[in-house]
């Protein structure tokens, strides 16, 4: 079991430096939008096999507190996204 949680680990770190990277490179809000939404999600991933493997609260903690932080993030982001959209199309005409 403890050898299945740390591939899961590594598979999931790795993950998440795919997506710093991605984050930095993409030329799109969206993109990176996105790609920090995904961040958050595999960074909870991680907490919680940390948390399996160490027993520690503090893990689970930091997930949650890191899944509301995403949370709000993405819906902040979904709501200024088309603002900023129809602001910009208005002052390019």
């Amino acid at each position: 079991m403890s050898l299945l949680l740390a591939v899961s680990l590594f598979i999931l770190v790795l993950t998440i430096i795919i997506h710093i990277g991605i984050s930095f490179r993409s030329k799109s809000t969206l993109e990176r939008v996105l790609s920090l939404d995904l961040l958050a999600i595999a960074g909870i991933g991680a907490f919680i096999i940390l948390y399996m493997i160490e027993s520690e609260m503090f893990f689970l903690e930091t997930a949650k507190l890191l899944a509301l932080v995403g949370f709000v993030t993405a819906l902040v982001f979904s709501t200024f996204l088309p603002r900023a959209k129809e602001r910009f199309d208005d002052d390019t005409r």
